[in-house]
């Protein structure tokens, strides 16, 4: 398997950081970008989603269920390609490009904001919680 992070360095538009970001990195990161790239192969719910579109930005993602769950049909906020064909990954983010960036940053604010955060977290907590609890009496 190829080392992605060898074509990135060959890319003169592009930056590559191999270590952990934190919150603030995050969101200065996202802030400047054009869009974000989440070319995940599963996931079942991403905090990462939610707070790229509360900075007011759009994705380019994986065409799985959650993904396609939060995004729906809203094409200015995201595009949704499958993960294992990297040329259409590359056509959707050109296409995602041609979008105004007025227009795909408030679509991904407008759709962010369907989603509190104060309603979307507690759920997840209580989740971890009962798995903390099942694993001690296990």
């Amino acid at each position: 398997m190829r080392d992605p992070g060898n074509n990135i360095m060959k890319l003169t538009n592009a930056l590559l950081i191999p270590r952990f970001i934190n919150n603030r990195e995050f969101a200065d990161y996202v802030s400047i970008s054009n869009l974000v790239l989440m070319p995940y192969n599963r996931i079942t719910g991403s905090g990462a989603l939610l707070a790229v579109l509360t900075l007011g930005r759009g994705v380019v993602a994986s065409d799985l269920p959650y993904f396609r769950e939060i995004l729906g049909n809203n094409s200015d906020a995201g595009m949704l390609v499958s993960s294992e064909d990297p040329t259409a990954f590359a056509e959707n983010i050109r296409k995602y490009l041609i979008i105004p960036a007025n227009k795909s940053n408030q679509a991904a604010r407008f759709l962010a904001e369907r989603y509190e955060w104060s309603k979307v977290v507690p759920p997840v907590v209580e989740v971890i919680k009962n798995w903390g609890e099942f694993s001690t009496t296990s």
